[in-house]
């Protein structure tokens, strides 16, 4: 090839540039550029405006005369050096420290080499990562600014006191010391969100957040007081740990799952009505819950003394006991449940009658220490079968 010529007789860097002035000598009248356009230590003609399949910027070069490129890496750059295509239909490549995305709005995935976020103090005029994730963590940046759209994942850096204008994301990760987040601010809309802060962290509310699939809640949250005024419905809900919501908002229903594996009492599901599927370790009060429409496992707090509003339970309920210490707490009355779908498995003592239960759709099982003798009363029980062990 005339490169395989070039390298043979001038060695790769000086024939690689002789190639790129003749590529450039013979299309500076041209709009657009279908190849990969690699024009290393020169600059680009002004006259040029490239559109590339792949654009590689080396060492400077003005990427204000590119029009858009599929695919854009950028390379031996000083930190300084701004970035000024407007579109890239792929991904954006960056291989050394950069402080801003310039002109770029619009790019389907960005990619950072290990440590090229550390100078990042800007998104310049980002508005949307429409093919992928945006991972900030490392940066410098104190605001999400223009962005409004993540398709994956985005990764929050520590530094960040606002989302800006961000309004829908795939997964969002805010985790560690984001000590000056006080608030999700204008985020409608999420797949899947963790929020694991630090002691010292400020956010206080999920801003107007009303859609999302996933949204866990891990440990050290003790800012964030409630789930706010408009998120009403979601997919699945953990809150872990020693992580604590006193209120949950406008929150009636949880599709999927509800799982509250917490280290204080949950004093109040607020006005939850109907869940998928409850893990609780440290219920003190079903609230409003009338349905759970498969599984139900509860350990109940000392301070639970019924099932308050629950009706039915679609699956198997199971009423657990803390194995390490002796079970405190009033007789845990079960009230107002009519049918259990599936087994009946109680391991407190502190249960003593099924209460209100009419039919259960699968087996009654008396475990550890809890015997029939125990269950004083069977209610008006109609069980297909009842058995005191599996």
């Amino acid at each position: 090839s005339v490169l395989a010529s070039l390298i043979e007789a001038y060695g790769k860097q000086k024939a690689t540039q002789l190639l790129s002035a003749a590529v450039l000598d013979k299309t500076k009248s041209l709009k657009k550029i279908e190849g990969v356009f690699d024009p290393l230590f020169l600059p680009i003609p002004q006259s040029l405006k490239v559109v590339g399949k792949s654009v590689i910027i080396n060492q400077g070069n003005n990427t204000g005369n590119i029009i858009s490129a599929n695919r854009l890496t950028i390379y031996n750059n000083t930190p300084d050096f701004e970035i000024g295509v407007v579109k890239v239909t792929q991904g954006v490549s960056i291989e050394e420290p950069i402080k801003s995305l310039g002109k770029l709005e619009e790019v389907g995935t960005i990619n950072a080499a290990s440590g090229q976020w550390s100078a990042l103090e800007s998104l310049g005029n980002l508005t949307s990562v429409f093919d992928g994730s945006l991972r900030l963590e490392g940066s410098k940046i104190t605001s999400l600014g223009n962005l409004k759209y993540v398709h994956e994942r985005l990764g929050v850096p520590e530094t960040v006191t606002t989302l800006g204008k961000l309004e829908e994301v795939g997964d969002l990760s805010v985790m560690g010391s984001v000590g000056r987040l006080e608030s999700l601010g204008n985020l409608r809309k999420a797949g899947w969100i963790s929020i694991a802060l630090e002691r010292g962290s400020n956010l206080k509310d999920l801003g107007k957040l009303e859609q999302i699939q996933s949204l866990d809640i891990l440990e050290g949250s003790n800012s964030l007081k409630s789930l706010g005024p408009h998120l009403k419905a979601v997919d699945v809900l953990s809150i872990m740990g020693n992580a604590l919501i006193p209120d949950f908002g406008a929150l009636e229903e949880v599709v999927g799952k509800l799982s509250l594996d917490t280290d204080k009492p949950v004093h109040s599901l607020g006005k939850i009505k109907k869940v998928g599927k409850m893990f609780a370790s440290n219920l003190a009060s079903f609230s409003s819950l009338e349905t759970v429409e498969g599984n139900l496992q509860v350990w109940p707090s000392e301070d639970l003394k019924d099932t308050g509003k629950l009706k039915s339970v679609g699956g198997h309920l199971i009423v657990g006991k803390n194995s390490t210490k002796k079970e405190m707490g009033d007789e845990f009355r079960i009230t107002n449940l009519e049918s259990v779908g599936g087994n009946v498995t109680i391991y407190s003592e502190r249960v003593r009658s099924l209460g209100s239960i009419q039919t259960i759709g699968g087996r009654l099982i008396l475990i550890s220490g809890t015997t029939a003798e125990t269950v004083r009363s069977l209610g008006a029980l109609r069980a297909e079968s009842v058995g005191s062990d599996f």
